[in-house]
Protein backbone atom coordinates (compact mmCIF):
# COMPACT_ATOMS: atom_id res chain seq x y z
CA UNK A 1 0.00 0.00 0.00
CA UNK A 2 1.24 3.47 -0.87
CA UNK A 3 1.61 6.07 1.87
CA UNK A 4 -1.65 8.00 1.90
CA UNK A 5 -0.04 11.44 1.90
CA UNK A 6 2.46 10.58 -0.81
CA UNK A 7 2.33 12.18 -4.25
CA UNK A 8 2.10 8.76 -5.91
CA UNK A 9 -0.98 7.89 -3.82
CA UNK A 10 -2.72 11.16 -4.72
CA UNK A 11 -1.86 10.83 -8.40
CA UNK A 12 -3.09 7.23 -8.56
CA UNK A 13 -6.30 8.14 -6.70
CA UNK A 14 -7.11 10.88 -9.20
CA UNK A 15 -5.72 9.42 -12.44
CA UNK A 16 -6.10 5.69 -11.76
CA UNK A 17 -9.71 5.35 -12.89
CA UNK A 18 -9.65 7.48 -16.06
CA UNK A 19 -6.28 6.12 -17.20
CA UNK A 20 -7.20 2.46 -16.63
CA UNK A 21 -10.53 3.04 -18.38
CA UNK A 22 -8.82 4.58 -21.41
CA UNK A 23 -6.24 1.75 -21.49
CA UNK A 24 -9.04 -0.83 -21.28
CA UNK A 25 -10.90 0.78 -24.20
CA UNK A 26 -7.64 0.80 -26.15
CA UNK A 27 -7.12 -2.91 -25.47
CA UNK A 28 -10.65 -3.67 -26.68
CA UNK A 29 -9.99 -1.80 -29.92
CA UNK A 30 -6.57 -3.38 -30.39
CA UNK A 31 -7.87 -6.92 -29.93
CA UNK A 32 -10.59 -6.33 -32.51
CA UNK A 33 -8.07 -4.87 -34.96
CA UNK A 34 -5.46 -7.62 -34.53
CA UNK A 35 -7.82 -10.59 -34.42
CA UNK A 36 -11.42 -9.90 -35.33
CA UNK A 37 -12.07 -13.65 -35.60
CA UNK A 38 -11.12 -14.35 -31.98
CA UNK A 39 -13.76 -16.48 -30.25
CA UNK A 40 -16.02 -14.55 -27.89
CA UNK A 41 -15.12 -16.86 -25.02
CA UNK A 42 -11.39 -16.21 -25.35
CA UNK A 43 -12.03 -12.51 -25.96
CA UNK A 44 -14.07 -12.12 -22.78
CA UNK A 45 -11.64 -14.20 -20.72
CA UNK A 46 -8.81 -11.87 -21.80
CA UNK A 47 -10.83 -8.82 -20.77
CA UNK A 48 -11.81 -10.38 -17.45
CA UNK A 49 -8.17 -11.13 -16.62
CA UNK A 50 -7.20 -7.53 -17.41
CA UNK A 51 -10.09 -6.18 -15.30
CA UNK A 52 -9.06 -8.41 -12.39
CA UNK A 53 -5.47 -7.18 -12.69
CA UNK A 54 -6.58 -3.52 -12.53
CA UNK A 55 -8.89 -4.15 -9.57
CA UNK A 56 -6.28 -6.09 -7.62
CA UNK A 57 -3.63 -3.45 -8.29
CA UNK A 58 -5.76 -0.53 -7.08
CA UNK A 59 -7.08 -2.37 -4.04
CA UNK A 60 -3.53 -3.15 -2.98
CA UNK A 61 -2.01 0.27 -3.66
CA UNK A 62 -4.80 2.71 -2.73
CA UNK A 63 -7.40 0.83 -0.63
CA UNK A 64 -10.43 2.86 0.45
CA UNK A 65 -11.10 0.70 3.50
CA UNK A 66 -7.68 -0.22 4.86
CA UNK A 67 -9.26 -2.38 7.57
CA UNK A 68 -11.27 -4.57 5.22
CA UNK A 69 -11.27 -8.17 6.42
CA UNK A 70 -13.17 -11.10 4.97
CA UNK A 71 -15.86 -12.58 7.15
CA UNK A 72 -15.96 -16.34 7.52
CA UNK A 73 -17.03 -17.92 4.24
CA UNK A 74 -17.28 -14.57 2.44
CA UNK A 75 -14.45 -15.01 -0.07
CA UNK A 76 -15.49 -18.59 -0.87
CA UNK A 77 -19.07 -17.46 -1.48
CA UNK A 78 -18.01 -14.57 -3.71
CA UNK A 79 -15.68 -16.79 -5.76
CA UNK A 80 -18.50 -19.30 -6.23
CA UNK A 81 -20.91 -16.59 -7.37
CA UNK A 82 -18.25 -15.11 -9.67
CA UNK A 83 -17.47 -18.40 -11.41
CA UNK A 84 -20.99 -19.80 -11.57
CA UNK A 85 -22.60 -16.57 -12.76
CA UNK A 86 -19.98 -15.56 -15.32
CA UNK A 87 -19.14 -18.95 -16.78
CA UNK A 88 -22.41 -20.87 -16.40
CA UNK A 89 -25.54 -18.95 -15.46
CA UNK A 90 -25.20 -15.85 -17.65
CA UNK A 91 -24.13 -17.77 -20.81
CA UNK A 92 -26.98 -20.28 -20.38
CA UNK A 93 -29.64 -17.60 -19.74
CA UNK A 94 -28.30 -15.49 -22.62
CA UNK A 95 -28.39 -18.42 -25.05
CA UNK A 96 -31.98 -19.41 -24.24
CA UNK A 97 -33.11 -15.79 -24.07
CA UNK A 98 -31.74 -14.97 -27.52
CA UNK A 99 -33.19 -18.19 -28.94
CA UNK A 100 -36.67 -17.53 -27.57
CA UNK A 101 -36.76 -13.84 -28.52
CA UNK A 102 -35.46 -14.55 -32.02
CA UNK A 103 -38.10 -17.24 -32.48
CA UNK A 104 -40.93 -14.84 -31.61
CA UNK A 105 -39.48 -12.01 -33.71
CA UNK A 106 -39.19 -14.26 -36.75
CA UNK A 107 -42.70 -15.60 -36.09
CA UNK A 108 -44.07 -12.06 -36.35
CA UNK A 109 -41.92 -11.18 -39.34
CA UNK A 110 -39.38 -9.02 -37.51
CA UNK A 111 -36.20 -10.95 -38.24
CA UNK A 112 -34.02 -7.91 -37.51
CA UNK A 113 -36.33 -6.32 -34.98
CA UNK A 114 -37.36 -2.73 -35.69
CA UNK A 115 -34.09 -1.87 -37.38
CA UNK A 116 -32.02 0.11 -34.87
CA UNK A 117 -28.94 -1.50 -36.38
CA UNK A 118 -29.78 0.09 -39.76
CA UNK A 119 -28.86 3.52 -38.38
CA UNK A 120 -25.33 4.93 -38.80
CA UNK A 121 -23.07 3.08 -36.35
CA UNK A 122 -22.36 6.07 -34.12
CA UNK A 123 -26.02 7.08 -33.95
CA UNK A 124 -27.00 3.52 -33.08
CA UNK A 125 -24.36 3.42 -30.35
CA UNK A 126 -25.61 6.62 -28.71
CA UNK A 127 -29.30 5.73 -28.89
CA UNK A 128 -28.79 2.11 -27.83
CA UNK A 129 -26.53 3.08 -24.93
CA UNK A 130 -29.01 5.62 -23.56
CA UNK A 131 -31.90 3.18 -23.97
CA UNK A 132 -30.06 0.38 -22.15
CA UNK A 133 -29.09 2.72 -19.33
CA UNK A 134 -32.68 3.95 -19.07
CA UNK A 135 -34.08 0.41 -18.99
CA UNK A 136 -31.37 -0.78 -16.59
CA UNK A 137 -32.04 2.12 -14.23
CA UNK A 138 -35.77 1.39 -13.99
CA UNK A 139 -35.25 -2.37 -13.79
CA UNK A 140 -32.91 -1.78 -10.85
CA UNK A 141 -35.41 0.50 -9.15
CA UNK A 142 -38.15 -2.09 -9.73
CA UNK A 143 -36.31 -4.85 -7.88
CA UNK A 144 -36.01 -2.51 -4.89
CA UNK A 145 -39.74 -1.86 -4.58
CA UNK A 146 -41.39 -5.04 -5.86
CA UNK A 147 -41.80 -7.48 -2.98
CA UNK A 148 -41.17 -10.66 -4.98
CA UNK A 149 -38.25 -9.35 -7.05
CA UNK A 150 -36.62 -7.80 -4.00
CA UNK A 151 -36.21 -11.24 -2.43
CA UNK A 152 -33.91 -12.16 -5.31
CA UNK A 153 -32.00 -8.89 -5.44
CA UNK A 154 -31.45 -8.94 -1.66
CA UNK A 155 -28.59 -11.41 -2.16
CA UNK A 156 -26.56 -8.65 -3.80
CA UNK A 157 -26.96 -6.36 -0.79
CA UNK A 158 -26.04 -8.92 1.88
CA UNK A 159 -22.26 -8.24 2.23
CA UNK A 160 -21.30 -5.84 5.02
CA UNK A 161 -18.51 -4.30 2.93
CA UNK A 162 -17.80 -4.07 -0.77
CA UNK A 163 -14.80 -4.98 -2.88
CA UNK A 164 -14.54 -5.76 -6.59
CA UNK A 165 -15.59 -9.41 -6.58
CA UNK A 166 -18.84 -9.14 -4.67
CA UNK A 167 -20.23 -7.09 -7.55
CA UNK A 168 -21.04 -10.52 -8.99
CA UNK A 169 -22.94 -11.77 -5.94
CA UNK A 170 -26.32 -11.95 -7.64
CA UNK A 171 -29.19 -14.36 -7.25
CA UNK A 172 -30.22 -15.95 -10.56
CA UNK A 173 -33.52 -14.06 -10.37
CA UNK A 174 -31.64 -10.78 -10.90
CA UNK A 175 -30.31 -11.99 -14.25
CA UNK A 176 -33.75 -13.15 -15.35
CA UNK A 177 -35.09 -9.67 -14.62
CA UNK A 178 -32.21 -8.00 -16.47
CA UNK A 179 -32.62 -10.10 -19.60
CA UNK A 180 -36.41 -9.76 -19.59
CA UNK A 181 -36.63 -6.01 -18.96
CA UNK A 182 -33.42 -4.70 -20.53
CA UNK A 183 -32.27 -7.02 -23.29
CA UNK A 184 -35.68 -8.06 -24.66
CA UNK A 185 -36.63 -4.48 -25.65
CA UNK A 186 -33.20 -3.99 -27.23
CA UNK A 187 -33.61 -7.13 -29.35
CA UNK A 188 -37.08 -5.99 -30.41
CA UNK A 189 -35.61 -2.62 -31.42
CA UNK A 190 -33.05 -4.46 -33.53
CA UNK A 191 -29.81 -3.43 -31.81
CA UNK A 192 -26.76 -4.95 -33.46
CA UNK A 193 -24.75 -7.80 -32.03
CA UNK A 194 -21.62 -5.65 -32.40
CA UNK A 195 -23.02 -2.96 -30.11
CA UNK A 196 -24.03 -5.47 -27.44
CA UNK A 197 -20.56 -7.03 -27.49
CA UNK A 198 -18.91 -3.61 -27.24
CA UNK A 199 -21.13 -2.48 -24.37
CA UNK A 200 -20.61 -5.71 -22.46
CA UNK A 201 -16.86 -5.43 -23.06
CA UNK A 202 -16.76 -1.98 -21.43
CA UNK A 203 -19.06 -3.13 -18.63
CA UNK A 204 -16.58 -5.87 -17.77
CA UNK A 205 -14.36 -3.20 -16.23
CA UNK A 206 -17.02 -0.79 -14.96
CA UNK A 207 -18.97 -3.56 -13.20
CA UNK A 208 -16.21 -4.56 -10.73
CA UNK A 209 -15.24 -0.88 -10.43
CA UNK A 210 -18.69 -0.30 -8.90
CA UNK A 211 -17.60 -2.27 -5.85
CA UNK A 212 -13.84 -1.84 -5.89
CA UNK A 213 -12.24 -1.12 -2.53
CA UNK A 214 -10.04 1.61 -3.98
CA UNK A 215 -9.77 5.26 -3.05
CA UNK A 216 -10.77 6.67 -6.43
CA UNK A 217 -11.22 10.45 -6.33
CA UNK A 218 -13.32 11.17 -9.38
CA UNK A 219 -14.11 14.85 -9.08
CA UNK A 220 -16.53 15.86 -11.87
CA UNK A 221 -16.48 12.26 -13.14
CA UNK A 222 -18.73 11.43 -10.16
CA UNK A 223 -21.52 12.90 -12.28
CA UNK A 224 -20.72 10.63 -15.21
CA UNK A 225 -19.65 7.13 -14.15
CA UNK A 226 -21.50 4.82 -11.78
CA UNK A 227 -18.52 3.36 -9.95
CA UNK A 228 -17.49 2.73 -6.34
CA UNK A 229 -17.46 6.26 -4.85
CA UNK A 230 -21.14 6.72 -5.75
CA UNK A 231 -22.18 3.08 -5.50
CA UNK A 232 -21.11 2.78 -1.85
CA UNK A 233 -24.24 4.75 -0.96
CA UNK A 234 -26.33 2.11 -2.72
CA UNK A 235 -25.07 -0.52 -0.27
CA UNK A 236 -25.68 1.56 2.83
CA UNK A 237 -27.92 0.25 5.61
CA UNK A 238 -29.61 3.66 5.57
CA UNK A 239 -32.74 3.24 3.38
CA UNK A 240 -32.56 6.79 2.03
CA UNK A 241 -29.01 6.15 0.84
CA UNK A 242 -29.56 2.59 -0.36
CA UNK A 243 -32.38 3.69 -2.65
CA UNK A 244 -30.06 5.90 -4.66
CA UNK A 245 -27.43 5.61 -7.41
CA UNK A 246 -29.18 2.86 -9.39
CA UNK A 247 -27.25 3.50 -12.61
CA UNK A 248 -25.40 0.65 -14.28
CA UNK A 249 -22.65 2.49 -16.18
CA UNK A 250 -23.61 6.14 -15.82
CA UNK A 251 -25.38 8.34 -13.28
CA UNK A 252 -27.37 10.21 -15.94
CA UNK A 253 -30.80 8.88 -15.02
CA UNK A 254 -30.12 9.09 -11.28
CA UNK A 255 -29.44 12.79 -11.79
CA UNK A 256 -32.55 13.23 -13.95
CA UNK A 257 -34.84 11.41 -11.50
CA UNK A 258 -33.33 12.82 -8.29
CA UNK A 259 -31.81 9.60 -6.95
CA UNK A 260 -28.17 10.67 -7.26
CA UNK A 261 -25.86 11.16 -4.26
CA UNK A 262 -22.34 12.38 -5.00
CA UNK A 263 -19.79 9.79 -3.93
CA UNK A 264 -17.33 12.00 -2.11
CA UNK A 265 -19.97 12.68 0.57
CA UNK A 266 -19.88 9.06 1.77
CA UNK A 267 -18.66 8.60 5.35
CA UNK A 268 -16.24 5.76 5.99
CA UNK A 269 -17.92 4.81 9.25
CA UNK A 270 -21.27 4.29 7.50
CA UNK A 271 -22.55 0.74 7.81
CA UNK A 272 -23.08 -1.30 4.67
CA UNK A 273 -25.08 -4.43 4.19
CA UNK A 274 -28.64 -5.59 4.17
CA UNK A 275 -29.58 -7.70 7.14
CA UNK A 276 -29.24 -7.16 10.82
CA UNK A 277 -27.20 -9.95 12.36
CA UNK A 278 -29.77 -12.70 12.76
CA UNK A 279 -29.04 -16.16 14.07
CA UNK A 280 -29.43 -18.80 11.41
CA UNK A 281 -29.21 -16.60 8.32
CA UNK A 282 -26.28 -17.74 6.19
CA UNK A 283 -25.25 -14.62 4.32
CA UNK A 284 -22.02 -16.26 3.14
CA UNK A 285 -23.46 -19.50 1.81
CA UNK A 286 -23.93 -19.78 -1.97
CA UNK A 287 -26.62 -22.48 -2.02
CA UNK A 288 -28.56 -20.93 0.84
CA UNK A 289 -28.59 -17.51 -0.81
CA UNK A 290 -29.71 -18.90 -4.16
CA UNK A 291 -32.62 -20.68 -2.48
CA UNK A 292 -33.43 -18.19 0.30
CA UNK A 293 -35.95 -16.16 -1.75
CA UNK A 294 -38.04 -19.31 -2.16
CA UNK A 295 -37.90 -20.39 1.48
CA UNK A 296 -41.35 -20.69 3.07
CA UNK A 297 -39.83 -19.82 6.44
CA UNK A 298 -38.59 -16.48 5.18
CA UNK A 299 -41.96 -15.68 3.64
CA UNK A 300 -43.94 -16.24 6.84
CA UNK A 301 -44.55 -12.72 8.10
CA UNK A 302 -45.87 -13.87 11.46
CA UNK A 303 -42.52 -15.52 12.16
CA UNK A 304 -40.53 -12.69 10.60
CA UNK A 305 -36.81 -12.60 11.35
CA UNK A 306 -35.17 -11.11 8.27
CA UNK A 307 -35.34 -7.39 7.62
CA UNK A 308 -33.87 -6.07 4.35
CA UNK A 309 -32.72 -2.65 5.52
CA UNK A 310 -32.41 -1.20 2.00
CA UNK A 311 -36.17 -0.93 1.47
CA UNK A 312 -37.60 -1.60 4.92
CA UNK A 313 -39.55 -4.46 3.39
CA UNK A 314 -39.79 -7.94 4.91
CA UNK A 315 -39.44 -11.33 3.27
Amino acid sequence: MLAKNSISYKVLSIAGFPLSFIIFIGIICEINILDSDLSLFVYFVILRVIAIAFCTLFEKLIPYNTEHKFEKGELKTDITFYLSNNFLLIPVIAYFHVTVVRFFLESFGYENGLGLSSLPVYLEAVIAFLLMEFLGYWAHRLVHVNYFLWRGHATHHSPSSIYWMNNFRNNFMSYLVAFALVYTPMYILGVSKEFLILRFSIFMLLAPYQHINADFRLGFLNYVFSVAPNHRFHHSQNPAEANSNFGLMTNLFDIIHGTFIRGDHFKKDSKMGLFSEIEGYKKHDFVYQELAPWSKKLRQKKNQKLVPIATQRVF
